[in-house]
């Protein structure tokens, strides 16, 4: 067993050692070998926490990187990401040994988080686009880019069973 206890990310129960999702993302093209990280973050609503990756990245298909991101980590923890962030090289946090900090990094993740505006729903102000609608709520509950129409959400791991009960709250809030 290698890492620390204190790093473990618990998902609805399952237990999810951070470098191993590391491991997973650094073999994804478009990440910068080396350099990402995953933290968990409380989730208040569903009383867990979400599995958090941020990666560096120098350019290319953002949302290709993102859903490889997604399906990497997703086969090899069994659990689906709740957020997927790609930054700029040379911005993640490091500690003074030269090694990624998970602590410094969920930090950075936080203050990135509360800065971040809400974004309106798509399809708001239009009630009869149906599609926008859907793809809105799934983009809100996966976080993964933008689902196409003929995507099955469930079995392409967009969303786990925690995302399924998020998507019919969201719609019966309406």
């Amino acid at each position: 067993m290698t890492g620390r206890v204190r790093d473990l990310v618990i998902v609805g129960g399952r237990n999810i050692y951070p470098q191993d999702v590391e491991q997973a993302v650094h073999d994804v093209d478009g990440v910068t070998a080396g350099r990402a990280v995953a933290f968990g973050v409380r989730d208040e609503r569903q009383g867990t926490e979400g599995l958090v990756v941020m990666a560096e990245t120098e350019g290319g298909d953002r949302a290709a990187i993102r859903a490889g991101i997604h399906a990497a980590v997703a086969e090899r923890t069994e659990v689906v990401p709740a957020d997927i962030v790609l930054v700029e090289p040379r911005t993640l946090r490091k500690s003074s040994s030269g090694k990624l900090a998970r602590g410094a990094n969920r930090d950075l993740y936080l203050e990135r988080r509360e800065a971040r505006p809400e974004q309106p729903a798509a399809g708001a102000g239009r009630p009869g686009d149906v599609r926008d609608a859907v793809r809105a709520a799934v983009s809100r509950v996966a976080r993964v880019g933008d689902v196409a129409d003929d995507q099955s959400i469930l079995r392409s791991g967009l969303i786990d069973s925690f995302g399924c009960v998020d998507l019919l709250q969201d719609g019966s809030d309406r």
